[in-house]
């Protein structure tokens, strides 16, 4: 485990890591039986998020943009995906 100065972000890592296969049922749990369609479709979406990767998204345009312009751009590409 490597060292560092400050242990308390890696706590929280190992910490985490340690209710993974507890989050996955309850991930499953919720897909399966929620009640509410769309704590269904979060769930799916979350653990296909895990298990394949989230997609990725790639804005290109032909202009020299800064940074809030291309957040705004991927912002729009997201939303026109749906």
């Amino acid at each position: 485990m490597p060292k560092n100065k400050n242990n308390k972000p890696q706590r929280r890592t190992e910490l985490a890591r340690s209710y993974t296969t507890e989050a996955i049922d309850t991930l499953v749990a919720l897909m399966s039986s929620g009640k509410d369609e769309g704590v269904r479709g979060t769930a799916a979406q979350a653990l296909l998020d895990r298990g394949c990767g989230k997609p990725k998204v790639e804005v290109v345009t032909d202009e020299k943009q800064d940074y809030i312009a291309a957040l705004i751009a991927v912002n729009e590409r997201l939303w026109s995906v749906e």
